[in-house]
């Protein structure tokens, strides 16, 4: 229960997060009229990500693991956003950046 309220929790913060560069980079409208227009969904987003390491640190008794989940979440649901908002592809840099995050999280979870 705890990393599946981390995981959408996190989703819905990149998705507003990059939905709204997104929308200020193709559109005229104002900083703050975006801002506004996404800042419901980071709160919700934001309260699902407390409530999953509120969970995740009673059930594991350690907050690293639930770090470790919420890190994963994002090298996870990041790139499929960026990409599918933004049309584009990882440079080599980042790439060789994302390859090593996925490594860092598999070995950690893998240790405990």
């Amino acid at each position: 229960m705890s990393a599946m309220s981390i995981l959408v929790g996190e989703g819905v913060v990149v998705f507003a997060e990059m939905s709204a560069a997104n929308e200020l980079r193709i559109s005229q409208k104002e900083m703050l009229e975006v801002f506004c227009f996404y800042l419901p969904l980071i709160t919700i987003g934001g309260m699902l990500v407390i409530v999953g390491y509120v969970l995740g640190v009673k059930g594991f008794g350690n907050v690293w693991d639930v770090v470790v989940v919420s890190v994963a979440s994002m090298l996870f649901i990041e790139p499929v956003i960026a990409y599918s908002l933004f049309r584009t592809l990882p440079e080599f840099g980042a790439l060789v950046g994302m390859i090593m995050s996925f490594a860092g999280c598999f070995y950690t979870l893998k240790e405990d």
